[in-house]
């Protein structure tokens, strides 16, 4: 009798060990980086929390990095700086930059293609 009860609770104690995938919560999103290569061949960065589009997103481009307000229009997402100086248009596979006092026109980028493994 008290081996069937010591079998009882060490399978009872695994049991209680295990996590429980219904306990588990899921994995909270991450801040992403997009990298941009532009025409002229440059990179801009764009760093934004997916899910959250009322978060200050940031843009990097020759080394200034600037906190921009994202807005969703349409299918795309358009970001402004606070000085209205930076204006950054995206899509899925493209995009275009208005930096005043730096660009005399629009910049179009495309995603910059991933490495490949070696």
């Amino acid at each position: 009798m008290k081996r069937i009860a010591a079998a009882a609770l060490a399978v009872a104690a695994l049991a209680a060990a295990q996590p429980s995938f219904a306990q588990s919560k899921p994995a909270k999103p991450r801040p992403i980086t997009r990298e941009w290569q532009c025409d002229n061949g440059r990179v801009v960065l764009v760093n934004y929390h997916p899910r959250r589009i009322r978060e200050p997103a940031w843009l990097t481009y020759l080394g200034n990095r600037v906190e921009i307000a994202r807005v969703r229009v349409d299918r795309s997402i358009v970001a402004t700086s606070a000085d209205g100086r930076i204006h950054w248009t995206e899509s899925a596979d493209r995009a275009t930059l208005e930096y005043a006092g730096l660009l005399d026109a629009p910049l179009a980028c495309a995603p910059k293609p991933k490495n490949p493994a070696k």
